[in-house]
């Protein structure tokens, strides 16, 4: 049926954006903890969708569409213009065309985004590790004597167990000082590359809504020449209804998907922040296995709220 399209549209292209997502991230630098017990993460796409904060807007644009469809669907077949009905461009059609061309072009659109970001990205990476080299040389000319100094005395001097015991504690303490400092320099330089790319993030967002809009503004012109040109061959008053119903619901169908596509690209973005804050290699969607992974729906949900 043309009214469950979009649902299965909308799932489909879900599960493929968070995996483009989860490529993409980049991780921060190695901290020096320990890792994590998994560095795989899940996360429930329906709940994730359903939490948008657009989410409503969609349901309301799906519900509208869908009365439409269906209006349309049940115009008398012989009431519908030539091309239409029993011809070589039906609804059905036309609308899969176009669904089709928008989600591959939106595709494209995303790829060639997400290459320049990862672009940029690494350029600042190389950038911030420059400046992580530099402070680490200035934390080890500052520990690293005093570190050597005490390991060489718990290695050649003759020490009873309370010196060498006192020994190895203010060695630990120096050691944990040292890792400490290394850590939170780290945790900056992250810091700075988020502040970093939010701007490139922004502008690629703003361009993906534009280029969406552009896309939209293209099919609506295709319809409406080809709506055009069905009305120059009607004859009779039915036709110009049945047309005007028609357009109308492929229209507000574009409108669904415009909206689709800033839902899922705003929660590929976040998963994508998330996954990279908790230093998660991939972030998987609708896993049914049993698997170890850390499920990080909701705190992508609190990103997509802010």
């Amino acid at each position: 049926m043309l009214r469950k399209h979009l649902q299965n549209v909308l799932l489909l292209v879900a599960a493929a954006a968070i995996a483009l997502a989860a490529g993409c991230s980049g991780k921060p630098a190695a901290d020096t903890k320990p890792p994590a017990a998994s560095d795989v993460g899940i996360i429930d796409m329906n709940k994730a969708i359903k939490s948008h904060p657009k989410f409503t807007e969609l349901d309301r644009l799906n519900r509208e569409f869908n009365t439409l469809a269906a209006q349309a669907e049940r115009q008398p077949a012989g009431s519908r213009p030539e091309g239409v009905a029993g011809g070589s461009l039906s609804l059905q059609g036309l609308n899969d065309s176009l669904a089709q061309e928008f989600n591959a072009r939106m595709a494209d659109k995303q790829a060639e985004l997400n290459k320049r970001l990862e672009a940029k990205a690494n350029q600042h990476r190389q950038e911030l590790a420059a400046a992580m080299k530099a402070h680490a040389a200035e934390v080890d000319k500052q520990y690293q004597p005093q570190i050597f100094s005490l390991q060489l005395k718990l290695k050649t001097v003759q020490l009873t167990k309370e010196e060498a015991d006192k020994l190895q504690k203010e060695l630990e303490k120096l050691q944990q000082e040292r890792a400490d400092k290394l850590s939170a320099q780290e945790q900056e330089l992250a810091r700075r590359l988020e502040a970093l790319m939010a701007p490139e993030q922004k502008a690629a967002e703003q361009e993906m809504a534009a280029y969406a809009q552009e896309l939209n503004n293209k099919a609506q012109a295709t319809i409406a020449a080809k709506q055009a040109e069905a009305a120059g061959r009607a004859s009779q008053p039915p036709l110009a209804q049945t047309s005007s119903l028609e357009r109308q619901a492929l229209l507000k169908q574009q409108e669904v998907q415009a909206l689709e596509a800033y839902i899922i690209h705003d929660i590929k973005d976040k998963t994508a922040k998330t996954a990279a804050e908790r230093k998660l290699s991939i972030v998987l969607a609708g896993v049914r296995a049993n698997i170890s992974a850390v499920d990080i729906t909701d705190a992508v949900i609190v990103e997509i709220k802010k």
